[in-house]
């Protein structure tokens, strides 16, 4: 009988190990771009008013998931590659503001909130970050509108999303004309120019200090 109750308690533990193996990889999804290249779009909107825009290809490696994919791009984007004559991305560390997954189709002329939250220290940088996003039926720019609910201030940019990359990131640095204070909600909405624009998910990073 003791041999029996052993047994079965082997078999339960195998079960569990089982079961924990397929729920782990259910939970680390392999990247999209495994084994192959991450494009990636950088748009930094300058404290002058003008815009930058930069282009990067990652590396990604085979058997990387898709939060390996984000973590490599994410270096990559943050690190001295963005450098150019103008700016040089030099904030960070970044923390995570939100993150919105699943995102609704963002329609023309209906923005869609795409995230954002109370600020936990005052920052000078800001950063959209958007996974694969596509334009569809005809649109070709999006706008993104920064707001202040707090000091009810806003900024508006525009991205182009021609041509498509796996990844595009929206930088806003310091600008008089839109605080982003400890304890400010900040909120982050976007719409193309036409049509309609997806993407996976979109992250809103922060930074205390400023770029340049």
């Amino acid at each position: 009988m003791k041999l029996k109750f052993r047994v079965f308690g082997i078999l339960c533990a195998a079960c569990i190990l089982l079961s924990s193996s397929v729920y782990a990889a259910e939970a680390e999804p392999l990247s999209a771009n495994a084994g192959e290249t991450a494009r990636c779009t950088i748009v930094i909107a300058n404290e002058d008013g003008s815009q930058e825009t930069r282009t990067l290809e990652v590396p990604i490696p085979a058997g990387a998931t898709r939060d390996e994919e984000r973590a490599l791009v994410r270096t990559a984007v943050f690190g001295e590659n963005t450098n150019s004559t103008q700016s040089t991305l030099r904030a960070g560390p970044f923390t995570e503001l939100s993150v919105v997954n699943d995102l609704p189709y963002m329609i023309d002329f209906t923005e869609t909130y795409v995230g954002g939250g109370t600020m936990p220290e005052t920052c000078p940088t800001l950063t959209v970050e958007f996974e694969n996003l596509m334009p569809g039926n005809g649109a070709k720019i999006l706008y993104i509108r920064l707001k202040n609910v707090t000091y009810n201030q806003e900024w508006v940019k525009q991205i182009d999303m021609s041509p498509i990359n796996d990844w595009v990131y929206f930088m806003y640095s310091r600008d008089p004309g839109l605080k982003m204070e400890k304890g400010n909600r900040m909120e982050v909405y976007a719409h193309p120019d036409t049509g309609y624009a997806e993407a996976d998910s979109c992250t809103v990073n922060i930074s205390p200090y400023d770029m340049g």
